[in-house]
């Protein structure tokens, strides 16, 4: 799962949707740039309550949420506009990366 800064329903949501049982040995992915955001932060805490592996990608000086992750990607930046064009970029590769590894699939060709 991949929770963006957004709104409050959309964790209440997922808590509805998704189980504890089904996110163990998961992971959950949050994209912040502040590290502040009050959602992002209650997702990071159910998704720990779920015993999923949690990983972010962030910005600026990283914030609350910083300590609460097991792993972390940083573009360290005090520019938005910068860390939201390098944030799906780094999903992109990492995205592409999972697919070569678990699929096989080339991701460059010659």
């Amino acid at each position: 799962m991949i929770f963006r800064e957004t709104k409050a329903e959309i964790l209440a949501s997922v808590k509805r949707r998704f189980s504890v049982k089904y996110l163990r040995n998961y992971q959950t992915w949050v994209i912040t740039g502040s590290g502040n955001s009050p959602n992002v932060i209650r997702a990071v805490e159910y998704a720990r309550q779920c015993n999923a592996i949690t990983i972010g990608l962030l910005g600026f000086s990283r914030g609350k949420v910083k300590d609460m992750l097991d792993h972390e990607i940083t573009v360290k930046s005090d520019n938005y506009g910068v860390i939201e064009s390098v944030h799906p970029a780094i999903h992109h590769l990492m995205v592409g990366y999972f697919r070569q590894m678990i699929d096989g699939e080339k991701l460059i060709t010659r």
